[in-house]
């Protein structure tokens, strides 16, 4: 299966799958309209990343926690004091936030 896409340069390319890669790649087109982003959730949990640019006054972080009842990785962007309170948080009881 090839797919074309446009290169930097502004050339057209063509990229190829293998079969059993386009069964992986179906599966994922079907699962991933499933997932939705979800706004004003508490969730509780382990902080394994904490990422923020000095240009951009808000945060990202990377947390452990249990989402309807499976263990997974959740990214929430935080405003900057949300964010500033999260690092706060993450330091004092080490990885923990809710």
């Amino acid at each position: 299966m090839t797919r074309p896409i446009e290169a930097v340069d502004g050339k057209r390319v063509a990229i190829s799958f293998w079969p059993i890669d386009v069964a992986v790649l179906d599966e994922a087109a079907r699962m991933l309209p499933n997932r939705h982003e979800r706004t004003h959730e508490e969730i509780q949990g382990h902080v394994s990343r904490l990422s923020g640019k000095k240009t951009d006054p808000r945060g990202t972080a990377t947390i452990q926690a249990s989402v309807d009842g499976k263990q997974t990785s959740v990214r929430a962007i935080f405003d900057s004091a949300d964010y500033s309170e999260c690092q706060t948080r993450a330091r004092r009881t080490p990885g923990r936030v809710a």
